[in-house]
């Protein structure tokens, strides 16, 4: 993050994921554009029975296309550095939104998997929707599943970011002291005087170099705590997902069961046990591509909170090689299935 350079071949790389990202989002905008011109833009929408239900189609458009936008900017931002030997400012900013937009969309996912199995708990076979009636759900079970979709929301769009603030700080501080030295310096250099320069208005120019060791340490703490915040939620998110997709199977069961003893009261039950199995097949396939994409996460994490000494952390190649490589092969491949 302070102009760390790739090695050569990671260059390449980068290169080779920018081309990815590119056909991501091409792709994206394209299923954006269909959906505008159905006039289907709402993200997310209010069921009858009062649930809040993301737009999964338009959600996972438009947080490729978000990602795939970042990430361009990144990965552009990070060839320069490479070619020019100089930092970015703000860096850090598309670094701190880059990855809660991926954790957004996973959620919005995520949530109609997890609604979906507890409105199970009521209404087994969906009889419900037929027929036009929520009243077996509680309402107090409704708002609390929409207050805890929300505060998440907030979570991956507001604090999420926010906690890399001091790090953005902090490496602002930093380019600031290494640019009003060399501003200082080039300016002593064109003096009438420059070649009798005394040692002691060096020193002056020069002193504030002391403060850099400082924060550099700052910037790395800061990256740590959001590595370990980021951390959180991404085994939070996998573990509760695990949870809920194995809850989803076994009611997938229930129901072929009930299909295969004949046990179906009417041509209703019928049809809504057959689009529900349709639905159960659609979100097993996303669950795949999100765990895939959640585990990526992980290499990034175990390095950056096993990794001692400021640095080793932050100036070796392999602090922007990791992400790099997990990350955006990771989003190269499920993007471009």
């Amino acid at each position: 993050m302070t102009a760390v350079v790739n090695p050569g071949w990671m260059s390449i790389v980068l290169m080779v994921f920018i081309l990815a990202h590119f056909s991501i989002l091409i792709f994206s905008a394209l299923v954006l554009a269909y959906h505008l011109r159905r006039k289907d833009w709402f993200l997310v929408t209010r069921q009858r029975n009062g649930l809040l239900k993301p737009n999964r189609t338009l959600v996972e458009a438009l947080g490729a296309f978000s990602y795939a936008a970042l990430s361009l900017v990144d990965m552009s931002c990070q060839l320069y550095i490479d070619y020019q030997r100089k930092p970015v400012r703000g860096k850090i900013l598309i670094f701190a939104w880059r990855y809660p937009i991926a954790w957004l969309a996973f959620w919005c996912i995520m949530w109609n998997c997890i609604t979906g199995r507890i409105r199970a708990i009521w209404d087994p076979t969906f009889r419900d929707a037929s027929e036009g009636g929520y009243d077996s759900m509680p309402k107090w079970v409704v708002w609390l599943l929409n207050s805890i979709f929300v505060f998440f929301v907030g979570v991956f769009t507001i604090i999420d970011p926010a906690v890399l603030i001091p790090a953005h700080i902090s490496h602002d501080q930093f380019l600031n002291t290494l640019r009003g030295v060399e501003n200082a310096l080039l300016t002593a250099s064109k003096a009438p005087d420059a070649l009798s320069y005394s040692l002691t208005k060096l020193y002056t120019i020069l002193e504030p170099l002391d403060s850099i060791p400082t924060t550099i340490n700052q910037l790395a703490a800061s990256v740590k705590v959001y590595y370990y915040f980021s951390a959180v939620l991404d085994f939070g998110m996998m573990a509760v997902y695990a949870v809920f997709i194995f809850l989803t199977y076994r009611q997938y069961r229930v129901l072929r069961n009930h299909e295969k003893t004949g046990r179906v009261t009417d041509n209703v039950d019928q049809v809504l046990k057959f689009d529900y199995k349709a639905e159960l097949k659609t979100i097993f396939v996303e669950a795949v591509f999100i765990f895939f994409m959640l585990f990526s996460f992980i290499p990034m994490f175990a390095w950056g909170l096993t990794t001692n000494g400021s640095n080793q952390f932050l100036t070796s190649p392999t602090s922007v090689t990791v992400p790099a490589l997990t990350l955006g092969a990771a989003a190269a491949i499920v993007g471009n299935v």
